[in-house]
């Protein structure tokens, strides 16, 4: 039957004919595979929790200053103060750090390496929503004894490229750390207990050590059942980083940011619009077949120009200050004496 089949197959098609379709299949194959490694490859720039595609927060904190340290000033946030954050235009979602109100104390152990740390410590929660990492092992049950942490990269590698380093210790990887079983001893409210506490991710996000909200309102509850716990730091999710009326709003309260997120957020604001522009220029084409290009074309040049506008508007504050000279000023007066000279 076979032998019939290529005999058909050879009087209809040459030789010639079926090396060019394996040729043209195995093109073909090579185009769909590319476009797999591709998509795997692209899927997390916009898919991760430190994805640039994704929702911007700023965590916001009270000032400290020196005379409120010497007069007891509370830093904490008031209901109040979390419900006025909420009506603002540029809150989406608002999630508050809730603080251990008992002592914390955990010792971590490598005897074959030699190493053993111990250490008083504290844990503090957000809203699962506000976490940026998977959420398949951020849970805790009360009969296994363990609680699942995360804590931020930046720790990890402060002990890699700082304590190991001077003293000459092993370099501990993510995966590393994921199999490593910390003692996590609990007091308050005449209560001793011991648990054991798994490292399950690292944040790019929160700079704390982090447990799930149903674990600290249960350890709350049962070690510091009188302790209220009020929040000192409030993670907020908010429609454009971009917004003026943010920082307006954080210096008349005196509220601050951490690490600068919202001149990241700004930053990540133009490069969706960038990336936006880009695809719009390419798509709308594609989109509507009998559309000229010279229109696409025009809007977007016309939205490149009022974002350039913009974003020398907001830098405008630091030229004044003298914090920043733009290089045409610096240009301009290098070439001022010159010309008087002349």
């Amino acid at each position: 039957m076979s032998a019939l089949v290529w005999k058909l197959l050879r009087q209809h098609i040459s030789i010639g004919q079926l090396t060019g379709f394996f040729l043209a299949n195995l093109f073909g194959m090579m185009i769909v595979l590319l476009s797999v490694q591709f998509y795997k490859d692209v899927i997390p720039v916009f898919t991760e929790g430190d994805s640039f595609m994704k929702k911007d927060f700023i965590i916001a904190t009270k000032k400290i200053s020196t005379l409120g340290s010497f007069a007891g000033k509370s830093n904490t946030f008031s209901p109040e103060d979390i419900a006025d954050l909420k009506k603002q235009s540029f809150t989406k979602t608002i999630g508050a750090f809730i603080p251990s109100q008992f002592k914390v104390s955990a010792g971590l152990g490598m005897q074959k390496a030699g190493i053993h740390l111990s250490t008083d410590m504290f844990f503090e929660s957000v809203p699962d929503e506000f976490v940026d990492i998977k959420l398949d092992k951020w849970h805790f049950d009360e009969e296994t004894h363990t609680i699942p942490i995360i804590i931020p990269r930046n720790y990890l590698n402060l002990y890699n490229f700082g304590f190991a380093q001077s003293r000459s210790l092993p370099k501990l990887s993510e995966g590393l750390m994921g199999l490593i079983q910390m003692d996590i001893m609990m007091r308050g409210n005449g209560r001793v207990e011991q648990y054991k506490g798994n490292i399950v991710g690292f944040s790019n996000r929160l700079n704390t050590i982090l447990v799930p909200q149903s674990f600290m309102d249960w350890a709350n509850k049962n070690f510091a059942p009188n302790a209220e716990a009020q929040p000192a730091r409030l993670i907020i999710e908010v429609n454009n980083p971009a917004d003026p009326s943010i920082a307006s709003y954080f210096q008349k309260k005196g509220y601050e940011t951490e690490d600068g997120k919202l001149d990241a957020g700004k930053t990540t604001y133009f490069l969706r619009l960038i990336v936006g522009i880009v695809l719009g220029y390419f798509g709308v084409p594609k989109l509507i077949p009998n559309i000229s290009p010279v229109l696409p074309s025009l809007v977007l040049g016309v939205l490149g120009i009022v974002l350039a506008m913009l974003w020398i508007h907001s830098q405008n504050h630091r030229w004044e200050s003298g914090k920043y000279r733009p290089l045409a000023t610096k240009i301009v007066e290098e070439d001022e004496p010159e010309m008087c000279g002349a």
